[in-house]
């Protein structure tokens, strides 16, 4: 950030634009259990900051995307 002027430099907007890498796993009934209800989750790491929302993508498979503040 430079003094004074409130503006920051393009590496610190670049830092705060990288996702956190996330690893999980999930039982293989999972994403047909999503179909059959028609529902998708939404769950958040409340230490991270981090929204997930678990879906499926068009070919059938988990989808989990996730947005942080």
């Amino acid at each position: 950030m430079k003094a004074g002027d409130g503006t920051e430099s393009g590496e610190a907007k670049a830092e705060q634009a990288e996702a956190p890498k996330v690893e999980f796993s999930m039982s293989n009934g999972l994403v047909p259990r999503l179909a059959h209800l028609g529902i998708s989750l939404a769950f958040t790491s409340y230490q991270s900051g981090v929204l997930y929302m678990l879906g499926r993508n068009p070919k059938g498979g988990a989808h989990l995307p996730s947005r942080w503040a």
